[in-house]
């Protein structure tokens, strides 16, 4: 983007400079006039206001709005209805601009106005967990290849009952599942190798058919032994039960035990229990990318065909406008309301993070 640069030439006289004549003796000294800089500082500028063709009832609109404002917790009451005075419906504009820039006590809390069909005005707060670019997909062939190694058996186990929890409890679709998003994908990895063969040459589809199938029948294999919750009942067992011989045996039973405690602490909650996108056109079908599409358990995080569905992701990605994330959304129009909170994907979230790096950094 090109930038234009104005540059100021500051005037100057030329030639001789032009003297005024006269009686130097009895001319008065003149003080300069004091800069305005610091005055000019002090000054409020409010924000500009054009004044709409649907504006609700005044007093419906005042009552609903600064009732609202005076439930919120833990802000500023006094400087928030500072603007109140002013005329309507600049005082509520002016209150909700104060609002939004001052008195919001967490950074991650948005506040809204709504208007309900019945002319009705409140304040809503809703406070965003951000999920950022990442794919949360858990790997599951390290599991098997870790299962496989006898002498890290009991650290295996123990993982594959992390395992077990993330998906009866936590909610984590399963890429064999043919419900799952990320089956899909795959599917979609399958039939393109099959019906354009000439798109790669032999040696490169006997590879690519070789990770389909590696990771269609091993992932059926995990997904039968993390599917039995007998992978639950041996959670607490296993915990007490490994003694680490390493750093990488003492990470993977840190990260067991926080999702054990988080299991406690938890012990119904789902990943996708709080899960929205906002205000998304009922008919925009590719305009939200889907929670499923983005957590997930995968084959692998690494090799071609990880690199072909990541590919399909973000190109797809690049097309939608909003994307679903835990979101909590608070109504303050005097009604009880449950305590709501995002502790849980707080702690989950980063805890996906972990184990994910426990299974890409085998020993």
């Amino acid at each position: 983007m090109a930038t234009v640069s104005a540059t100021r030439t500051m005037g100057r006289t030329t030639g001789r400079t032009a003297r005024r004549t006269g009686n130097q003796k009895g001319q008065k000294k003149v003080s300069p006039t004091r800069l305005a800089a610091n005055g000019f500082l002090r000054q409020q500028f409010l924000p500009l206001f054009r004044r709409g063709t649907d504006v609700p009832d005044q007093q419906q609109a005042e009552e609903g709005f600064f009732q609202s404002l005076a439930r919120m917790p833990d802000i500023e009451q006094a400087s928030a209805t500072v603007y109140r005075d002013k005329p309507y419906p600049y005082n509520i504009l002016l209150s909700y601009w104060h609002l939004k820039r001052h008195c919001l006590p967490q950074p991650d809390t948005t506040v809204s106005i709504l208007s309900q069909d019945n002319g009705t005005v409140m304040l809503a707060t809703q406070k965003i967990y951000d999920t950022g670019t990442s794919f949360y997909f858990i790997p599951v062939l390290p599991l098997h290849r870790l299962l496989s190694d006898r002498k890290r058996r009991p650290a295996a186990e123990l993982l594959l009952s992390v395992f077990s929890y993330l998906y009866h409890i936590a909610g984590v679709p399963y890429y064999r599942d043919s419900r799952s998003a990320i089956s899909y994908y795959y599917e979609m990895i399958a039939e393109w190798i099959w019906d354009d063969p000439g798109s790669c040459d032999e040696d490169e589809q006997r590879s690519s058919f070789s990770e389909l199938n590696k990771a269609a029948h091993w992932g059926d294999v995990i997904f039968r032994k993390l599917f039995s919750r007998v992978q639950l009942e041996q959670f607490a067992t296993r915990l007490n039960a490994l003694q680490p011989r390493d750093e990488w045996e003492r990470d993977c039973l840190s990260v067991a035990r926080a999702f054990h405690e988080l299991w406690q602490a938890y012990p119904q909650a789902s990943l996708f229990r709080n899960m929205s996108a906002g205000a998304v056109a009922d008919d925009d079908e590719n305009g939200c990318i889907h929670a499923e599409q983005y957590i997930s358990f995968v084959a692998d995080t690494e090799g071609w065909l990880y690199e072909q569905v990541s590919e399909m992701l973000n190109s797809e990605f690049n097309e939608c406008l909003t994307m679903e994330q835990p979101t909590i959304l608070d109504l303050h129009d005097g009604r009880p309301k449950e305590a709501h909170a995002l502790d849980f994907e707080e702690r989950i979230f980063p805890l996906i993070e972990d184990v994910c790096t426990i299974l890409n950094n085998l020993p």
